[in-house]
């Protein structure tokens, strides 16, 4: 049995593993360890008062120290202090160590985060827990200089996993800004935009469920584009759910067969009678082709 200084007290640590702390002995520098059962070698137990206290004041004081750990570890030291932390058994420790090493770096060194990640193999996860935090680190810096970053520091098989992500975080809190970075991206790319035409329909989509009224306006008012068909697509799945006579008005006024196809078949779930009466009534030709088969293949189910 070893003593460490642990959140401010003395605490014996023997076996078991529950939350990180920073450990710090004479003459060393801080270390991250895995605080298991505190016990007495005799009793080999804890009072259940004392194990509830000691629980509750770790998990409070945990995300600060760690962070403080994280902060004064060099930049060149921090890629092989992840791997370590990735060889550690429990998954909460993994993960609140990784948190803060990632937002400690991203702070420092945003493009040095971004060249790591393009050299990540999967079983990191970068699909999974791993790239979720790493957006989540990002979310935390400047979007004018995180998205140049990625684009320019990583292969683009990388970067469209971590760009993706990173919109849609963005778009939960600020949607018209996250959607306007997107709309100037489409503009600028000569390449190929459809990336982040997807990329608008799935923000726009999801801006639609959390404020309707303001999502359709900004979409409305963009500027005839690829992007702008796809936001509108997108966010007419929930446009129908919510005001079907009015995105109904507004697809057949769009000329689009796509639009007219996708409102038709949404309607028609909730309403087919209706759908199938508006189909109808549009003017001879593809709008009116494809709103018929969309309802009529979802009232055949």
């Amino acid at each position: 049995m070893r003593t460490v200084r642990c959140l401010g007290t003395v605490a014996a640590i023997a076996g078991g593993a529950a939350v990180f702390v920073v450990a710090i002995g004479p003459g060393e520098k801080p270390e991250v360890v895995s605080l298991g059962v505190v016990a007495s070698e005799k009793s080999g137990a804890f009072s259940a008062s004392a194990r509830a206290t000691s629980n509750a004041a770790r998990e409070v004081d945990r995300d600060e120290h760690l962070q403080a750990w994280a902060d004064g570890i060099a930049l060149a030291d921090i890629p092989a202090e992840l791997e370590r932390i990735e060889r550690l058994g429990s998954t909460d420790e993994r993960v609140a160590a990784r948190r803060a090493l990632l937002f400690s770096w991203t702070s420092r060194d945003l493009v040095g985060v971004a060249r790591w990640v393009g050299m990540l193999g999967p079983a990191y996860g970068v699909q999974q827990t791993g790239r979720e935090q790493i957006v989540e680190a990002l979310l935390q810096c400047n979007p004018e200089e995180v998205v140049p970053a990625l684009r320019e520091s990583l292969p683009e098989s990388t970067s469209r996993q971590l760009l993706g992500p990173y919109f849609r975080a963005w778009a939960a809190t600020e949607p018209m800004a996250a959607a306007g970075m997107l709309v100037r991206l489409a503009v600028a790319e000569r390449r190929d935009p459809r990336q982040w035409h997807d990329l608008i329909g799935q923000v726009s989509a999801q801006w639609m469920a959390s404020e309707p009224t303001e999502a359709m306006a900004w979409m409305k008012a963009l500027p005839e584009s690829e992007g702008k068909s796809a936001a509108i697509r997108q966010a007419c799945y929930r446009w129908t759910e919510i005001d079907p006579v009015g995105v109904a008005a507004y697809a057949a006024q769009r000329e689009d067969p796509v639009l007219v196809k996708i409102v038709a078949a949404k309607w028609a779930e909730a309403e087919p009678a209706q759908a199938m009466a508006w189909a109808r009534r549009l003017p001879e030709g593809t709008l009116r082709q494809e709103a018929m088969d969309a309802a009529l293949a979802i009232v055949a189910q």
